[in-house]
């Protein structure tokens, strides 16, 4: 009777095992099902991709767009703003101004262009900066060679040595020819009829170091180095340029002083026609 009742569990036992597997592997299929065609009508649906103009990189704030930091990528049109820009637009938005960050991948939209020129000389002038106009003479401008988008390192020079005030300072303007945005290696806006007739320079810089620059200035002993774009390096880590520029100001200095003791030693000698 025993081994009989022992059976019938086990028996039950085993449809209920090949029951729970059964069950597990519909509803398995079933959702597998479900799956693709959720899958299946989400493709169709989603599936009308248009190309749209991206940035290429991280566009700040002030930059012209152009082709070298555009580019054309395709996204779902439902998930699109209505004011994308699409490639066959690209000649009317070439060379207009960004007047917000768009960041790498990021479509960029009607509502973020401005003109193609800033419509003030101000409004290329950042928050917690200004601009310094100072003039161009032969030493500061080398020979009128420095142009917008340029970038020097400000010195105040006394008789035995160079103080740096403020490097790696931008140049915005030359005479009245200017960057058109906040962007210096931009487009310009002025008077280019004589590319390298100006008389002064103008300089972005903060207003931290504003008084340093305007004293040296107003005393006749402000330096403009022109430097290369390029050359990112800490005036203060180079002790070797450091050196080789005061040896230089002591040797211009003392000859300054010889000049000088020259002429009043011509200049006080007896008159021999008397």
């Amino acid at each position: 009777m025993d081994l009989q009742l022992n059976r019938v569990k086990i028996g039950l036992t085993l449809v209920a095992i090949i029951m729970a597997a059964g069950s597990f592997w519909l509803t398995r299929h079933y959702l597998n099902q479900q799956e693709q065609v959720l899958t299946q009508r989400l493709t169709h649906q989603y599936a009308n991709e248009i190309q749209v103009v991206v940035a290429n990189q991280d566009l700040p704030q002030g930059i012209f767009l152009s082709s070298e930091v555009l580019a054309v990528a395709e996204a779902p049109s439902q998930f699109l703003p209505m004011d994308v820009i699409s490639p066959e637009a690209f000649s009317d938005i070439n060379g207009l101004e960004l007047k917000w960050p768009v960041p790498k991948g990021k479509p960029i939209l009607s509502t973020y262009l401005g003109d193609k020129s800033a419509a003030r000389f101000s409004d290329t002038i950042p928050p917690g900066f200004r601009a310094i106009t100072i003039e161009a003479d032969t030493l500061n401008s080398n020979e009128n060679m420095i142009e917008v988008g340029d970038h020097v390192d400000l010195f105040q020079q006394d008789e035995t040595a160079l103080n740096i005030l403020l490097e790696q300072v931008k140049v915005i303007a030359t005479g009245n020819l200017r960057s058109a945005s906040q962007d210096p290696n931009g487009s310009l806006v002025g008077d280019d009829s004589n590319f390298s007739d100006y008389q002064s320079i103008t300089l972005l810089m903060p207003l931290d170091v504003i008084v340093s620059v305007l004293n040296a200035k107003q005393s006749n002993q402000l330096l403009v180095l022109l430097r290369n774009a390029s050359d990112s390096e800490p005036l203060s880590n180079n002790a070797s340029l450091n050196q080789a520029i005061n040896t230089g100001i002591q040797f211009v200095s003392n000859k300054q002083k010889q000049t000088s003791m020259h002429v009043l030693s011509v200049g006080s000698r007896p008159n021999w026609g008397e």
